[in-house]
């Protein structure tokens, strides 16, 4: 409920959801490129994000011709993506899994993994979500980019839907002890 109806009137700005989609796109392409770049996207068929918001970061995926899928806890932006012809669903990752029919070969948890409550029980669930062999790529916000990304307030980036604050060693601690490989 939190998700749905309260946390983006709290914490964010994005205003209108064509803008939202809009910065989403970037990221996607951002994605993309790098993936692209070192050949992660090789026999890789499906696309997933979790806290997809209104999904734009999944476009270059569909486009490129890649089952590209996403879920979110909050409904209010989907459906800009789903008006983009993107598979998006409110709810968690195994309701997305059940939904489509089979795992992902790539994952994205960008800014998602700060906000669980319990992370072994998440990260279980986005462990079970990906094919084997699939790749998990993970994205947190870092107390060293506050001003690029909170526009410079503290406060901001210490809200309490942040359950959950890594460095690239509790990253990989918190990724290697619930069975994944960095």
């Amino acid at each position: 409920r939190f998700y749905d109806e309260d946390y983006r009137t709290l914490y964010t700005d994005w205003g209108r959801a064509e803008s939202l989609w809009e910065r989403e796109q970037e990221s996607g392409q951002r994605l993309f490129k790098v993936l692209m770049n070192q050949g992660l996207l090789e026999d890789v068929d499906t696309v997933y994000e979790v806290g997809c918001g209104a999904g734009g970061s999944l476009e270059v995926f569909h486009q490129e011709g890649f089952t590209a899928a996403g879920c979110d806890l909050g409904s209010e932006y989907l459906e800009v993506g789903q008006s983009h012809g993107l598979e998006l669903i409110q709810g968690e990752i195994p309701a997305l899994v059940d939904h489509m029919g089979k795992k992902a070969d790539v994952l994205f948890l960008c800014h998602v993994l700060e906000h669980y409550a319990d992370l072994r029980h998440g990260l279980r669930q986005i462990w079970e979500a990906i094919s084997p062999g699939g790749l998990l790529v993970v994205e947190v916000p870092g107390i060293g980019r506050i001003k690029e990304h909170y526009r410079g307030d503290l406060l901001s980036y210490l809200q309490n839907a942040h359950n959950h604050h890594f460095c690239s060693e509790t990253m990989r601690y918190v990724l290697e002890v619930t069975g994944f490989k960095m």
